[in-house]
């Protein structure tokens, strides 16, 4: 014991400390640790979801690209025809535009593509051809530019077929254009978690119920360990704040928000090179 550095329990301000603050901050305590939990808890789900929701689109894309290559017609030397190289070309062009487009449509880092400048600056690198640059700014100034890719996948895949460049086999057709079905309702999935997410109202009501406990935390700490409130105030403030800016993390997983740098945001930069690679 360090005289001056225990609290005098018979100290009016002392009982005073413990009567209004030592209660109310035993009942934030127990309320905030029983909300921040649950809060992390769906947080962290939502970002799941999305993760596993990006990992679908890009599966479903490979696989339409995988279906087309087993289906691809070729000559005497096992080699793709004019007709079925052509048409690979194609829809792969229009897959990696599609997953572009679509991407900065959601995502606030990559919205510049979708903008009459980005598309410019696509077709002066030889990326779009003028017809397509004309068609993609007719669509609500390109807001809708993934819809219309897609739309051009499925036209060039049938389009291969009639010119012979890929199998006309009833299976493979049927097939495909459910894996483009699936690819298109994964991609709404991804607007619906990001306006789903959870109610503003609460996000509110977590970070009052944190605010408050912390801030009551030096003035009921004191009355019960004096001097060394110091450290557990600060390994509350470290674990509680901490746990919520993880939440928040967690609740933004496209970096739309702009809130945090370095934290758990998806780098969509690596999916779409994973993609292209595909």
């Amino acid at each position: 014991w360090i005289p001056g550095y225990e609290p005098d329990q018979e100290n009016p301000i002392i009982m005073q400390l413990n009567t209004i603050f030592g209660q109310v901050f035993n009942y934030l305590m127990t309320l905030a640790t029983f909300v921040l939990t649950f809060y992390l808890s769906e947080a962290f789900g939502l970002w799941k979801q999305m993760y596993f929701t990006t990992r679908k689109i890009q599966a479903g894309l490979n696989e339409i690209m995988m279906m087309l290559a087993v289906g691809a017609t070729r000559d005497d030397m096992k080699e793709y025809t004019p007709e079925a190289e052509a048409c690979l070309d194609d829809v792969a062009h229009f897959v990696r535009l599609y997953h572009l487009f679509m991407w900065g449509r959601f995502s606030h880092t990559y919205s510049i593509v979708v903008s009459e400048k980005g598309m410019n600056r696509m077709l002066t690198r030889g990326l779009i051809t003028n017809d397509q640059f004309r068609c993609l700014q007719v669509q609500d100034d390109g807001i809708s530019a993934h819809h219309t890719c897609i739309s051009w996948i499925g036209m060039r895949i049938y389009q291969g077929i009639d010119e012979g460049g890929i199998k006309d086999d009833m299976a493979l057709k049927m097939e495909i254009l459910n894996r483009i079905n699936f690819v298109r309702s994964s991609q709404s999935d991804v607007g619906d978690i990001i306006d789903g997410r959870m109610s503003l109202a609460y996000a509110h009501l977590v970070q009052m119920l944190v605010d408050v406990l912390l801030i009551t935390s030096p003035f009921a700490l004191y009355a019960q360990q004096g001097i060394w409130a110091i450290l557990t105030v600060g390994v509350l403030t470290v674990f509680y704040a901490g746990v919520l800016d993880l939440s928040k993390m967690y609740l933004d997983p496209l970096d739309n928000d702009g809130l945090y740098d370095d934290s758990v945001n998806m780098d969509l930069g690596v999916l779409m090179n994973e993609m292209n690679v595909g």
